[in-house]
């Protein structure tokens, strides 16, 4: 209520000895407030009338309203003193045969009313005051006391309309705040911050009561003292903070106000202090109508001025509006949250459609492709124009304006080139064997894809003879009967065109047709010059019948063998399936690699935002060390250490202290969980390693489990039942795309929540992983069909029907067995059987 300044000034008039009426008579006249005019009573009656324990007590209209000087606490003898004067009428002494004593100076209607308290002793030697002394003193104070009440009411009006104001702004501060995009931390640190510019709230929490589940949670909690606090945005059972203060302001939906002690007096005598026991406390329900939804609470731990009736009603009134401001803020949060899940669920589900029908129209466009050359291996006139129109299909998938045909001669030392299109050369003679890329091809009888940046190594460091203006250059084995025999190419001079895995695996199937077409133009014409030769000798030498035969014989022998090339080519042809199991594989693991993302990104958001809110923290702690440097060099004064208060005051130094900790261990912890992500992706791949392992079922399942939770959480409930099982011999990655493709479908059966039962054992030398769950179940018409390629019971555009086909494959390369067991409305329950030892193991039977 009063300034640093005027009370400086009245303790500057309490200095100024005062020793007669006359004298103290001109200093009220120049005295400014009631305050001013304190400091000169308790100046003249310490001094002139040799009192002791003086102290003027005054208060303007409310009786619980008071103020004194010196502005130090009363006690309860004080009072007690206090209370017996409210019903005097000035001038006169109460309890005039006691040395304590309380004087009413003044009196204003019911309300106002000024008293001096003091202690009258008898020194020995010295003088007292006489009774004309105090006439003389009431007679110059009495006049005075009715300018200065008048002038505190007054004072104290403009005070509560000051109040009244900031208290608007802080409510139109709250509805600001809950309008606007902060988080809830933000939000409610800014509510702290404007509860604390109406009243004292250093030390401030909120907590929020669940009526039905009878829990209750803290969602905000800043304490000076309390270094460990509740468990933030946690729900606990209310009992586990039995008679605490929290506790009995839910229960009983009245506010508490003062020191533990008092509260206990006041009706709550089972009160327990938990944490810091505070020298005053200020807590009120937050209610909505008659319904106790939680609690506001501010504490001291410092001797200051004690909360008022005033504090309290404030506070309610505060309350309630920040009830309705956290109601609307979690509406508005849960509703952005749902809209920002049902985005990125859609977002997932268009990723997916886009890439499944990119996906088929390639796989339509690769066929028809194929077709295209098989059916060109058949019709074209010639070899030349066969190659050409083979070069323009192959145009039509992937860029080719620069292609060319490369194969051995029969003594396989030199290069031949059937077809060649190139933009900057017109054409390729034949050349002994070298050190180029086609050679390259041509030794390792694998893929060679090459871009700018390898080539250049290559050149520079001369492992491999290369053109010099390629920017990319891929080649394929021509691949005949089971041997090299050529290479298929393309080469781009271009920046823009770079060659993909994609396009190797296309030019690869395209490689195989035309060996089948070349095969078969071969054959045909290795037929057709027989037939020749045969006619011509049957006509010219009808006497060497004998030889003609053989030579027939030789032809036919030819002809078998050309078969046997045929059904080899099928069987490759068969292969293709495979090829697009595998492009199975990979959708799935793009699919994977799309929820690790949105799992990796969570972390990293906060340990981003925690870090951007560290630098902050430390410049905000840097500017309290600088000015503890600033002013560790000026002399200690009372004005110096208020404005180093300030300064803590204004960062939050304390809150700071702590928060900057809790920001680092966030951060260290989203580091961890992103390394745990990665590290559960890198076990389930397997990256780089193709050669059969000895592994834990137990560790796949897990790793497959963390990569899958994006896919499993939100559907059903994971039960592990797992057995003590032995390590198994087999390939990681696929075993891992068995158990990925097992547990999505479990997760797609679900149309609402469930539960997903994963159980191992073993027996007879077969470990055996049982997945069930309690989805929608198979119609007994598509359990046997399930394990087709292509076969889906899914909506088109839902899936392709390779994920169980692929699984089914490799369980059996690895000499095991899946077996399916559904019913609809029940559930589904898959069983896949492995070999302890491998594939191997399981063909010989167990003993």
């Amino acid at each position: 209520m009063v300034s640093l300044n005027h009370e400086l000034d009245a303790h500057a008039a309490a200095d100024h000895c005062v020793n007669d009426a006359p004298g103290l008579a001109a200093a009220l006249l120049g005295a400014t407030d009631m305050v001013e005019s304190a400091a000169l009573i308790f100046s003249y009656v310490t001094t002139a009338l040799r009192c002791t324990g003086v102290m003027v007590v005054w208060s303007p209209d409310l009786p619980d309203t008071l103020y004194q000087f010196p502005p130090t606490t009363l006690s309860g003898e004080q009072r007690a003193r206090l209370r017996v004067a409210a019903d005097s009428s000035p001038p006169a002494f109460l309890a005039p045969g006691n040395s304590k004593f309380a004087l009413v100076l003044y009196t204003v209607g019911a309300l106002g009313r000024v008293v001096l308290l003091a202690t009258r002793e008898n020194i020995a030697g010295e003088a007292t005051a006489s009774a004309t002394d105090w006439d003389d003193f009431i007679a110059v104070v009495t006049p005075h006391m009715g300018r200065c009440l008048e002038h505190a009411r007054l004072e104290q009006s403009v005070q509560r309309l000051e109040k009244a104001e900031h208290l608007q702004r802080a409510l139109f501060a709250i509805a600001d705040m809950v309008s606007s995009d902060l988080d809830m931390t933000d939000m409610l640190r800014g509510l702290h911050e404007i509860v604390g510019k109406l009243m004292y709230a250093e030390n401030f929490f909120i907590a929020l009561y669940d009526v039905e589940m009878d829990v209750i949670r803290f969602i905000y909690f800043a304490d000076l003292a309390d270094d460990v606090g509740p468990s933030m945005d946690v729900d606990v059972p209310i009992e586990s903070i039995k008679h605490g203060l929290t506790w009995h302001l839910i229960r009983k939906g009245r506010p508490m106000r003062g020191s533990t002690e008092q509260m206990r007096a006041q009706g709550c005598s089972a009160l327990q202090s938990i944490g810091p026991d505070s020298l005053d406390c200020l807590g009120v329900p937050m209610l909505s109508g008659t319904v106790v939804r939680g609690a506001i609470v501010v504490q001291s731990y410092v001797e200051r001025p004690r909360f008022t009736t005033e504090d309290q009603a404030l506070l309610s009134f505060v309350a309630s509006h920040i009830l309705t401001a956290l109601d609307r803020k979690q509406a508005h949060d849960e509703l952005e949250r749902r809209v920002a899940q049902r985005t990125q669920e859609l977002a997932k589900a268009n990723v997916t459609l886009t890439s499944e029908v990119d996906e088929r129209q390639r796989g339509e466009r690769l066929q028809n492709a194929l077709f295209r050359i098989a059916e060109l291996g058949n019709t074209a006139e010639g070899m030349e124009r066969f190659l050409a129109a083979v070069h323009s299909v192959v145009g039509e998938l992937i860029n080719a304006e620069n292609f060319y045909i490369a194969q051995l001669s029969e003594d396989r030392t030199t290069l031949q080139f059937p077809y060649f299109v190139d933009e900057r050369e017109l054409e390729r003679h034949p050349r002994l064997l070298a050190n180029g890329a086609t050679e390259q091809v041509l030794h390792s009888g694998t893929p060679l894809l090459l871009d700018v940046a390898q080539m250049q190594r290559l050149r520079e460091s001369s492992e491999m003879d290369l053109g010099a203006s390629a920017y990319s250059w891929l080649g394929v084995p021509l691949i005949c009967a089971g041997s090299v025999v050529g290479v298929v190419a393309v080469q781009s001079y271009s920046a823009d065109v770079n060659y993909t895995i994609g396009d190797q695996e296309l030019l690869g199937f395209v490689s195989s047709q035309i060996a089948r077409g070349l095969e078969r133009r071969r054959a045909a014409e290795e037929i057709q010059l027989a037939n020749t030769e045969l006619e011509q000798r049957v006509a010219s030498r009808t006497s060497e019948l004998r030889h003609q035969i053989e030579v027939r014989e030789r032809v036919e022998s030819t002809l078998t063998q050309r078969n046997a090339d045929l059904e080899m080519a099928n069987q490759q042809l068969a292969g293709a399936q495979s090829q697009l199991l595998q492009s199975e594989k990979m959708a799935s693991v793009g699919q994977l690699a799309a929820g690790v993302a949105h799992e990796i990104n969570n972390p990293i958001s906060f340990v981003h935002s925690n870090l951007f809110s560290l630098k902050r923290y430390i410049d905000e702690l840097l500017a309290v060390v600088h000015a503890y440097d600033h002013w560790a060099a000026a002399p200690t004064d009372r004005l110096r250490a208020e404005q180093l208060a300030t300064v803590k005051e204004r960062v939050r130094l304390g809150y700071l202290r702590k928060d900057v900790l809790e920001l680092l261990d966030e951060s260290v912890d989203g580091i961890e969980r992103v390394k745990k992500i990665v590290q559960d992706l890198k076990d389930f791949s397997h990256v780089g390693e193709a050669e059969w392992q000895d592994i834990d079922i137990h560790h796949c399942l897990e790793s497959t489990l963390n990569v899958l939770s994006h896919e499993i959480r939100p559907k059903a409930d994971v039960i592990k039942e797992y057995g003590e099982v032995p390590r198994i011999r087999c390939l990681p990655f696929q075993i891992n795309q068995v158990l990925l493709n097992l547990l999505m479908n479990a997760a797609h059966a679900f149309e609402q929540r469930g539960t997903i039962t994963i159980a191992t054992g073993h027996d007879a030398g077969m470990v055996w992983v049982r997945i069930a769950d309690t989805g929608c179940g198979i119609d007994p018409a598509h359990v046997k069909r399930i394990f087709d390629p292509f076969f889906t019971t899914r909506p088109v555009g839902a899936g392709t029907g390779l994920g169980l086909s692929a699984s089914y494959g490799i369980v059996q390369q690895h000499g095991g067995t899946i077996d399916v067991a559904s019913e609809v409305g029940v559930g589904t329950t898959m069983t896949v059987h492995l070999p302890v030892l491998g594939a191997d193991a399981a063909r010989v039977p167990v003993q």
